[in-house]
């Protein structure tokens, strides 16, 4: 639905939550809060700042945007006690804008178009964006960005079309940035533990109605360069045994903690390097040579912690078993 019409429809919207972590985000945060503040939206917006102790502006920028700002030392991104989850329990309006700090909202009427579907049908509990790239993206972020829309817009053809969105019964991927939820929805599953665990325990709920927004789009300026990459996944292996000890499988019934359809196995594993390196020659871009180089980065920082990884794969696939087993 059109800007204007979606005006006509509804003349009230609600408030909406902007919940986003930050460490050391100076980067790319004004960026992302630039982007808030433009939006046109009839409703109030409140900006949650969740830091994990900042040692650059990332404060000041926030507090010059009026964001309210949570200070907690060492606070993790995901996990029972991490910066979503904190961030969450600390607001209180209706909707929920899951946002990190090097997102840019890319239209103004964003924030509008993706609250309508779920004013509209109270029985939609999603509204998804689309990820694009700007005119500093990396090659990294082309390629995710490339992935992700082909994913949801190979759902969304799938679902029935609204005006300008489509209705997904069931949405089959995770929970991607800058996705609208419900605080309703939110409370019956408890805790924002992960990305996946959160959508998958939605998922159990019958929660994962979703409107899929083709004309909504957010930027992710989270890869600078390969080195970035690594480290970020370096930091990640540091940090999952973390979420895993936060996430208790009685939480959500048994259900393992891996996105829907999609078991992670070392053949399927294998099977998309060889395909991503193929496709450098099929297609002859640059674009498809960064993609390989991003299917390497676990076997790299496999090889820089091996027993740690060991122990996150062989954990995620005896929930897989444990599942399969009920």
């Amino acid at each position: 639905m059109q800007s204007e019409n979606v005006d006509q429809a509804i003349q009230n919207f609600p408030s909406v939550d902007v919940i986003m972590p930050t460490l050391n985000s100076a980067r790319t945060l004004e960026m992302a809060l630039e982007s808030i503040i433009k939006q046109d939206y009839p409703g109030e917006i409140h900006i949650y700042i969740i830091d994990g102790g900042s040692s650059d502006t990332t404060i000041d920028i926030a507090k010059r945007y009026g964001a309210h700002i949570i200070l907690q030392k060492g606070i993790y991104m995901h996990g029972k006690d991490g910066a979503y989850n904190l961030g969450i329990k600390r607001s209180n309006s209706q909707y929920i804008l899951r946002m990190d700090s090097d997102n840019v909202l890319v239209e103004e009427s964003f924030l509008k178009n993706m609250i309508y579907p779920l004013i509209a049908d109270s029985s939609i509990n999603l509204s998804v964006s689309l990820s694009t790239t700007g005119p500093n993206s990396t090659c990294y972020e082309r390629f995710a960005s490339m992935l992700d829309q082909k994913q949801l817009i190979e759902i969304a053809m799938k679902g029935i079309k609204h005006g300008n969105y489509y209705i997904v019964n069931d949405m089959t991927i995770g929970l991607n940035n800058c996705t609208v939820f419900r605080r309703r929805d939110y409370e019956v599953i408890g805790n924002f533990i992960s990305d996946i665990s959160f959508f998958t325990a939605l998922r159990e709920k019958g929660l994962s109605k979703a409107a899929i927004n083709p004309e909504c789009h957010y930027i992710h300026y989270g890869v600078p360069s390969y080195l970035s990459v690594l480290k970020k996944m370096n930091k990640r292996v540091k940090r999952i045994p973390r979420i895993i000890e936060d996430y208790d499988l009685s939480n959500l019934n048994g259900t393992s903690d891996l996105p829907p359809n999609q078991p992670i196995t070392i053949k399927s594993y294998l099977r998309a390097i060889i395909l991503n390196f193929m496709d450098i020659f099929r297609h002859g871009k640059k674009i498809y040579l960064c993609g390989f180089l991003l299917a390497l980065v676990p076997i790299i920082v496999a090889l820089m912690h091996p027993i740690s990884m060991s122990k996150i794969y062989f954990g995620y696939l005896r929930k897989l078993a444990f599942n399969k087993g009920k």
